[in-house]
């Protein structure tokens, strides 16, 4: 089956931007989990010093991104398209991004290379990669630190139809969100909003 290039709908691209418009300076460092075909990793590029790309892009992918996704159509879509050619949609994210300098490519999960920054060493991160309670908890437990004083923690598919899972682990995070776009986007400022979820500090 050929790759699905285009996740993101214009009006998508317009919500990031505007979240980039927000909280990214020509100053930042942004950490990207979960970068697929490099759409919003080309947005963040625009708008930072330097992009960290992290995404294992795994041969599993067709069966990662329906988990937790409550969207009936969705769900069926990508049934409907069969098994993704993830080393094609390597292939198209490395193309998209080629022209930028300022990312950074990594093969890996997001949890397995974590510990690789160093705490508050990172203007934003943005949380992309699965969509389950479980997968989105962890990200935010282990990348909050890594969030400068004056950054912010961010992330995809805040939408309580589709993606229930998204919404509960944000929420317990921090509550409400107070910055959302028009891509279903989510963000909070690490300076306004403590992280309150049960486990903070603690090695996950």
């Amino acid at each position: 089956m050929h790759p699905i290039d285009r996740m993101r709908p214009q009006e998508w691209i317009e919500g990031l931007e505007d979240l980039c418009r927000r909280l990214v300076t020509p100053a930042s460092v942004v950490v990207e989990l979960g970068s697929f075909a490099g759409e919003s990793t080309a947005v963040f590029a625009r708008h930072a010093k330097t992009v960290y790309a992290i995404d294992p892009w795994p041969a599993s992918y067709s069966d990662d991104i329906v988990a937790g996704c409550h969207n009936i159509v969705a769900r069926d879509y990508v049934l409907r398209t069969g098994v993704v050619d993830m080393a094609a949609v390597e292939a198209l994210f490395d193309a998209r991004v080629a022209a930028f300098a300022n990312v950074r490519k990594v093969k890996a999960r997001e949890e397995d290379v974590a510990a690789q920054f160093a705490d508050a060493s990172v203007d934003v991160v943005y949380i992309d990669a699965l969509h389950t309670y479980e997968a989105v908890r962890g990200a935010i437990l282990r990348w909050f630190p890594k969030v400068r004083p004056t950054g912010a923690c961010a992330g995809h598919d805040y939408h309580p139809g589709d993606w229930p899972g998204v919404v509960a682990a944000v929420d317990e995070a921090f509550g409400a969100p107070a910055l959302l776009f028009a891509d279903t986007s989510w963000a909070i400022r690490k300076a306004e909003t403590p992280l309150r979820m049960a486990g903070a500090g603690k090695p996950v």
